[in-house]
């Protein structure tokens, strides 16, 4: 797949966990290899412009991605962008009942299972997998009870305010180049997928591309253009695309 755009025209928006960083057992050793970094901190200057769209905090993706990147954490809830911070409207209110389920959780389950962010929050199971079933039937009860929205991902699930933002939303709201990119590996991806084909329609050249593993879900599989193979395969095509060598031979 070659595309018809030059490098000044292009806006790449990638996921971190899964895409850039491989899963961890414990999420708070998600980092992207050396290898990864300097790829992506060498198309800042070549693309038109570089984002990570991803479910993790704002202040989580800073401290691990290159500068001059812009951030939207949370799938959208937060951002940061031209070294401005925010958060989409209605957020606010909820980081108590954020804060609230939190703590119910960890009391149940510990911190090793209830990952605070924010707000946010996602319920991991990966290293207690004997405890999947009671996880997802605690955070579909607190969804009822609580008024926050259940989201599935890997290995997890999260809660969620009942903002309708989503890694959709953001790639329509943000992309105005003519071609664009987006990297994917996960269910909470689909949104972006879909937005690619609104774009399409509107006249941008798209690509979509998934990092596949053993966990990628089948509906991420088929409406992706371009898999490739977890993160080392993300590191080929962001070393072919600033090469300007075509994407997949």
């Amino acid at each position: 797949m070659h595309l018809l755009a030059e490098p000044g025209d292009i806006e790449l928006f990638v996921d971190f966990d899964g895409t850039l960083a491989a899963i961890c057992d414990d999420p708070a050793d998600a980092e992207m290899s050396a290898t990864m970094w300097s790829a992506l901190q060498g198309l800042v200057s070549q693309l038109r412009r570089v984002s990570v769209v991803s479910g993790r905090p704002v202040s989580f993706l800073a401290d691990r991605v290159p500068a001059d990147i812009d951030l939207f954490g949370l799938y959208g809830l937060e951002w940061q962008v031209d070294g401005m911070v925010g958060e989409a409207e209605g957020t606010a209110v909820w980081r108590e009942v954020v804060s609230a389920a939190v703590a119910e959780g960890t009391q149940r389950f510990g911190t090793d299972v209830v990952e605070d962010k924010g707000a946010s929050l996602t319920a991991h199971f990966r290293r207690r997998p004997e405890l999947e079933e009671a996880v997802v039937a605690w955070v579909d009860e607190t969804a009822v009870s609580s008024g926050l929205v259940m989201r599935s991902a890997k290995m997890s699930c999260e809660l969620h305010p009942p903002v309708e933002v989503d890694k959709g939303s953001v790639l329509l709201d943000q992309a105005l180049a003519p071609t664009v990119i987006f990297m994917g590996d996960d269910i909470g991806d689909l949104p972006a997928f879909e937005a690619l084909r609104v774009l399409r329609e509107r006249g941008t050249e798209t690509v979509g591309v998934v990092a596949r593993t053993d966990e990628t879900p089948v509906e991420v599989l088929e409406i992706a253009d371009v898999a490739v193979d977890g993160t080392a395969g993300v590191w080929g095509l962001l070393e072919r695309l600033a090469s300007g060598s075509e994407l997949v031979d």
